[in-house]
């Protein structure tokens, strides 16, 4: 179906951010005293969900929103090396011209996502959410569709990870599965998402449809 409303993720949906964060992870585990998972336990923690990993990896809560806070200054330093994938500045081009509604929640700031996305499409983006904590992004998009008068059948919530398709479920919100971020796509077609997008371009072609141009 056309959607009149979409709503991205940022870290892992439209940005490459994942080779960034496995590449301070020792420091990150260093740093607040944490297990440092091998390459073997990577993979395991990509079909988790958030409580799970946080199990897992022996994570006191209340660290979580100190380690967000530390991985988003440190990303701001180095934000030149972080860039969007293949397609998604045309993608959301294509999306403006189609007259869709397009917005950004993400747990990420939003200075560190108008740096990797530029002004050119920042300008086209009609809603940012941003710094999200980690269990509210429910009722951020609940907020996003209030604003927009878009039905929620109408709109659709596209991510990467498990906790933003559990999020969707809370909220009955559409939700598009992509297969290149940080959760493992068969960890999120197992939650059964309305839509899996495998690719930029598979995604752009299914957003838009026959209107695409």
């Amino acid at each position: 179906m056309t959607y009149k409303l979409v709503i991205f993720d940022f870290d892992g949906t439209i940005a490459d951010t994942f080779p960034w964060v496995l590449d301070k992870l020792e420091y990150i585990a260093a740093k607040y005293n944490l297990k440092h998972p091998d390459a073997h336990e990577i993979e395991l923690l990509r079909t988790f969900s958030v409580p799970q990993a946080v199990k897992r990896l022996n994570i006191p809560t209340w660290k979580i929103p100190l380690i967000s806070r530390d991985v988003q200054k440190l990303m701001h330093t180095q934000i030149d090396t972080i860039n969007l994938f293949n397609g998604i500045p045309e993608m959301f081009h294509k999306l403006h011209r189609q007259g869709i509604v397009v917005g950004i929640a993400s747990s990420n700031s939003k200075e560190n996502i108008e740096r990797v996305i530029g002004e050119e499409i920042a300008n086209i983006i009609d809603y940012f959410d941003c710094g999200i904590s980690l269990n509210g992004k429910d009722k951020r998009l609940k907020s996003i569709l209030r604003k927009s008068g878009i039905a929620v059948e109408n709109s659709l919530y596209v991510g990467d990870e498990i906790r933003d398709i559990e999020s969707t479920k809370k909220i009955d919100m559409p939700f598009g599965a992509v297969s290149w971020g940080y959760a493992k796509v068969e960890a999120l077609k197992a939650l059964c998402p309305q839509e899996v997008f495998n690719s930029v371009q598979d995604m752009t072609k299914k957003l838009i449809g026959d209107g695409v141009r």
